[in-house]
């Protein structure tokens, strides 16, 4: 019975979850289609070795990452710690319509089965920038100022894409270092959408109900 009822809790976030993102994406990437792979939270259980807290490599007290493994591939899962409203839904919808750009975390798919979703990127093997400038000397070798400049000139690279590559562009609200992460190669990755804004065809700016981001 347990278990029946466990499957029966999965079925309706899952319609639930879809049904919001189904909207966001239709609202955000202009009903275009994006394919997004569905995983199960099973399959993620199994990632994370049952989301292990040693794997975790970056929180900020509204989501934990995880370093895991899906078919031999290295992965970074999102795991939001509680629901913002419909935060969650444009976060995944905007990383989804930002993912072909090389300075994006690209958004890989997500479990809409929990009861929040949980979202999986690309490997961020080098995590967070914020992380890494806290480096000490008995740890990896600080950033020098000629790679700092390039992060720098990346993340430019992936805002003025957020402002100007669509019809509507994108604010993204919460430029900072805990939101920038690093691939192998030390490459910058721009995440974290969820507070996310656009501004109407033909207008300079938009109004927002409240101050909030960074």
């Amino acid at each position: 019975m347990a278990g029946k009822k466990r499957d029966k809790e999965r079925e309706r976030a899952f319609y639930e979850n879809g049904s919001k993102l189904h909207e966001e994406l239709i609202a955000t990437c202009n009903g275009r289609p994006i394919p997004i792979r569905s995983y199960s939270s099973e399959e993620l259980e199994r990632a994370t070795n049952n989301f292990d807290r040693s794997r975790i490599f970056h929180t900020d007290g509204f989501s934990e990452w995880y370093n895991g493994s899906f078919e031999g591939r290295m992965i970074s899962i999102k795991k939001y710690l509680r629901h913002r409203g419909d935060d969650i839904f444009t976060d995944i919808a905007v990383s989804a319509k930002m993912s072909t750009h090389n300075n994006v975390l690209k958004l890989i798919g997500c479990c809409l089965e929990t009861q929040i979703p949980i979202s999986v990127y690309e490997s961020a093997a080098n995590g967070s920038l914020f992380d890494r400038l806290k480096v000490t000397s008995d740890q990896r070798e600080p950033l020098s100022w000629q790679s700092r400049l390039k992060i720098a000139r990346e993340i430019a690279h992936a805002i003025s894409y957020l402002h100007t590559a669509f019809s509507r562009p994108i604010v993204h609200r919460g430029i900072k270092s805990g939101n920038v992460f690093l691939d192998q190669n030390d490459v910058a990755k721009l995440t974290d959408f969820s507070l996310s804004i656009s501004i109407p065809e033909g207008e300079t700016h938009v109004e927002a109900d409240s101050l909030i981001g960074t």
